[in-house]
């Protein structure tokens, strides 16, 4: 749309210069401070940065579909935000002077001050192309992801309307759902097809298990 079109153009305009990607104190100061402080307000109140990897275990071999989905998009989710979490605080520890700038620190600092999201995050996850945004909802599918956990343990997954933008592979979880379903109803998993309806009208004719 002309909309998009306009703003990527005003990102390509305010993007900093960044072709000289030596270590200058002053402008990282300056540049990457924003995300900084941005990731420490997301992540107060939350003990996910500080898990150890027995907090997060993945799923076990004799776990249905849907739980072993759900575990293992949690475990990978708060891999991701403790990488993150970890090269975000390097960076601040070489702004102040307490580490040694390595090329790893270098390469995620220079595509902050692009305005980009670095690419040994995206590669883990796509998300949003601005970091700001790629933050929040990192952060928030996180947190959402733990509530998807608790509720599928708990039995009452479905039991009110998941919102599948909280996951990062919605498309995954349908066809976990899909092998759930099929063993719940003894039937071949091909004989299976997704029913969707627009609208609230008739939504009650849709058995959900």
């Amino acid at each position: 749309s002309v909309a998009k079109a306009v703003l990527a153009q005003l990102v390509v305009v305010t993007r900093p210069d960044v072709e000289d990607s030596h270590f200058d104190k002053t402008r990282w100061t300056k540049d990457l401070s924003p995300f900084l402080h941005l990731w420490k307000r997301l992540n107060q109140g939350s003990d996910l940065v500080k898990l150890s990897p027995e907090q997060i275990p993945g799923p076990k071999e004799d776990d249905p579909p849907l739980l072993a989905f759900l575990l293992q998009e949690r475990q990978s989710a708060i891999v991701l935000l403790q990488k993150v979490h970890g090269d975000l605080s390097k960076i601040s520890k070489v702004i102040r002077g307490t580490l040694l700038l390595t090329n790893d620190v270098k390469s995620n600092a220079t595509a902050l001050l692009k305005h980009e999201v670095p690419p040994a995050w995206s590669k883990k996850w796509e998300g949003p192309a601005a970091p700001i945004h790629w933050f929040r909802s990192l952060v928030g599918k996180c947190v959402a992801v733990g509530g998807w956990v608790e509720r599928c343990q708990a039995g009452t997954l479905l039991a009110s309307p998941a919102d599948l933008s909280e996951l990062f592979h919605p498309a995954v979880f349908l066809n976990a759902l899909r092998q759930e379903t099929a063993r719940r109803l003894n039937q071949p998993i091909n004989s299976l097809v997704f029913k969707s309806r627009v609208g609230g009208a008739g939504s009650r004719e849709l058995p959900v298990l």
